[in-house]
């Protein structure tokens, strides 16, 4: 019995076709929902059934065999262009272009070939009669058929249309799209040589074209992934967010914005494309030449010109070989946050100040109790005597009443100082100068400041700031008191997450005892140290007769413990 089936070559195109299109289909099913999935698969099936026919085709050894099996085949390719047509229309505008109305108006044609392309026996309008001969089937087309070749021709100029339209508006996908642009014009091309040269070759130049048609959309899924949820998330991320992105070329100039970019700069994408960046935005050379990465400015907008703080980013984008490609600069509004800062530091100086004038007021007040019940016995001592007639006694005491009335004029108008200087709105460092210049001035003993020139004093607590002045303010008292110094040298350091502050005089010295210090009897190191513990601090004291006094104390930054 005759199967009038036998061997081609030409079915392994045919079947190379089908394998891809199942493929394509396949890997398309996990997206059903994504826009121009579903008339992709569609695609896929009309072309998968399209392959499937010709390779019966071409394996077919009866002539009706051979008509039956081009009729089936005929019938799938008007519904495989007007699929693909729906999936470039759902690609380029998801959810605007392919419409239900327009994809009902984009179907009548193709269910009006097949109708008739199923009667044609009845009227003859798309065939009027099929040629057998050793050169191969040769269809006589009827009127229709031209039509619908020409509805098909229509169909790629839209698509080419669309395409063009793509590769000029969406410079992120030109890649995709010039592939399948060069797909669809190569599958027309194989279609035109199959119907003038197919009789002659013998060559299936339209099976083909479905080949390399399947291969180019397997490109374009498999390697830039156009129907993947996450580029499509990404894409809707970047439209959507509020972050500004700016996308450079190697020149600096401006390759892309996306829609907050837009805002924030006050320009158009398209009107900005291929200028250099900093036109639009100057500050990005400081960044530029400072090699910082990142860095905030301002800028005025709105209707009313308010002021907002912007933080802007650089970094490096790398293509897939890791060769450079350009630069990516993110502006991000940070002026609520910026208000909230401010705000938070407002609020700690004046709680940080509050507390240092409480201490302050609570230690002069027991300093001037103390000068005030000395000077009442003192003056009550110095009656009696007087009563008595001890005259030199009574000027022994007298001259002590004056000393210590002197002694206690200056304690009480450094006191006045400090608490002046109790805030540090001009910072630890201005603060601190303006109080050794008055001390230089008052006490004729120099000092020298020195700190790190890369040390940031902006991140500084507040309460840390005032409650290290008021320690070095007690430090320089009691050099003055004690030490018969005439030079004193400040020096800030960083170590280890700490701040340390060393305090090195060139006075007498003392000898300090192998047991513990009585804080109370040395020097108002008791104040010093509350001072440092309150802000998790600690000090050190090294002395040597002769040898002047190390005073060194050292805080945590970033909320680190300072290492004792």
């Amino acid at each position: 019995m005759s199967l009038h089936y036998t061997y081609s070559p030409n079915i392994w195109l045919s079947i190379l076709s089908s394998i891809l299109m199942l493929v394509l289909a396949g890997f398309s099913l996990r997206n059903w929902k994504l826009p121009g999935t579903q008339p992709f698969i569609f695609a896929c099936i009309f072309a998968f059934l399209w392959s499937i026919g010709s390779i019966f085709k071409f394996s077919a050894q009866n002539s009706n065999l051979i008509i039956f099996w081009h009729k089936f085949i005929i019938i799938w390719q008007l519904p495989t262009i007007t699929a693909i047509t729906c999936f470039v229309l759902d690609y380029a505008k998801p959810r605007k272009w392919l419409t239900q109305r327009n994809l009902v108006l984009l179907s009548i044609v193709p269910l009006l070939s097949i109708v008739t392309i199923l009667t044609n026996n009845a009227h003859h309008l798309f065939w009027k009669d099929f040629i057998l001969n050793n050169n191969g089937l040769i269809p006589v087309r009827g009127p229709l058929a031209f039509f619908f070749i020409g509805y098909g021709y229509l169909l790629g100029v839209i698509n080419f249309a669309v395409f063009i339209w793509l590769l000029i508006r969406s410079p992120q996908n030109r890649w995709p799209v010039a592939i399948m642009f060069i797909g669809q014009i190569g599958i027309r091309l194989l279609y035109y040589l199959d119907s003038i040269a197919h009789y002659q070759f013998r060559i299936p130049f339209t099976v083909l074209g479905l080949v390399l048609i399947s291969l180019t959309y397997a490109i374009v899924l498999f390697r830039f992934r156009i129907l993947d949820p996450i580029p499509l998330a990404r894409r809707a991320v970047i439209n959507q967010i509020s972050i500004g992105i700016v996308v450079l070329d190697n020149q600096d100039k401006i390759h892309t914005l996306n829609p907050a970019a837009e805002r924030i700069l006050r320009v158009k994408n398209k009107t900005v494309r291929g200028n250099p960046v900093e036109y639009f935005l100057p500050i990005y050379h400081e960044l530029r030449n400072t090699g910082v990465g990142e860095l905030d400015f301002s800028i005025k907008l709105g209707e009313k010109n308010d002021n907002h703080v912007y933080h802007i980013t650089t970094s490096a984008l790398n293509e897939w070989r890791g060769i450079q490609a350009g630069q990516l600069i993110l502006l991000t509004d940070v002026t609520e946050q910026r208000k909230a800062q401010n705000k938070i530091i407002e609020q700690q100086k004046v709680f940080a100040t509050l507390r240092e004038r409480e201490l302050l007021a609570r230690e002069l007040h027991d300093d001037l109790v103390q000068v005030i019940s000395f000077i009442h016995t003192q003056g009550q001592t110095i009656n009696r005597l007087l009563y008595k007639g001890e005259l030199e006694l009574a000027q022994q005491y007298l001259s002590r009443l004056i000393e210590v009335s002197h002694t206690s004029e200056l304690d009480m108008r450094e006191s006045i100082l400090g608490m002046r200087l109790s805030t540090v709105d001009d910072g630890l460092v201005n603060t601190l100068h303006k109080y050794l210049d008055q001390f230089e001035n008052s006490h004729h003993i120099q000092t020298e400041l020195s700190y790190p020139e890369d040390l940031d004093f902006k991140t500084i607590d507040a309460m840390i700031e005032i409650q290290l002045l008021r320690i070095l303010q007690e430090v320089l008292t009691n050099i003055r008191k004690h030490a018969n110094a005439t030079r004193v040298h400040i020096k800030f350091s960083t170590f280890d997450g700490s701040l340390c502050i060393a305090v090195q005089d060139d006075g007498q010295g003392f000898k300090i005892p192998e047991e513990t210090i009585d804080p109370t009897r040395h020097f108002g190191l008791q104040m010093m140290m509350e001072r440092a513990e309150a802000i998790g601090g600690v000090i050190h004291m090294s002395s040597q007769p002769g040898a002047g006094t190390h005073t060194r104390v050292c805080v945590p930054l970033n909320g680190k413990e300072v290492q004792r």
